[in-house]
Formats: C-alpha cells, structure tokens, sequence
C-alpha cells in the first residue's frame, strides 16, 4: 500500500492550482503577493520560517558533531 505520493505530485498540484486561478477566475498571484496588504501578513511568516531554519540548522549540526 502506497502511503505517499510525493514531493514532485505535490508541487505540480499546486502550479496546476495557480495556473487554474490566473485563468478561470483572472486571478494573479505575483501582483497578490505584492500588495502592501499581503506584504505585511507574509514578512512575518518568512521570518519565523528563516528563524526556525536557522534553529533547526543549529540542532542538526550539534547533533552531527
């Protein structure tokens, strides 16, 4: 029994998903993720993720050494 599908099945989903919005509903997500709206909810986000990376880069490296 097959338990996952993939990293590549995923992405492809989404391009697919992106490409279905830009379309169908003349959606664009370059000029979404833009906005100042959007900017000020996103910044935050990327910097926990690029926090949690440099905290987990710092666990696995202690742990290797």
């Amino acid at each position: 029994m097959k338990t996952s599908e993939g990293f590549i099945g995923k992405v492809l989903l989404i391009i697919v998903a992106i490409l279905f919005a830009k379309y169908y509903f003349d959606f664009d997500v370059l000029v979404w993720a833009k906005s100042p709206e959007e900017q000020s909810f996103i910044a935050p986000l990327i910097s926990i993720i690029k926090q949690f990376y440099v905290w987990a880069d710092g666990v696995v490296r202690s742990i290797v050494t």
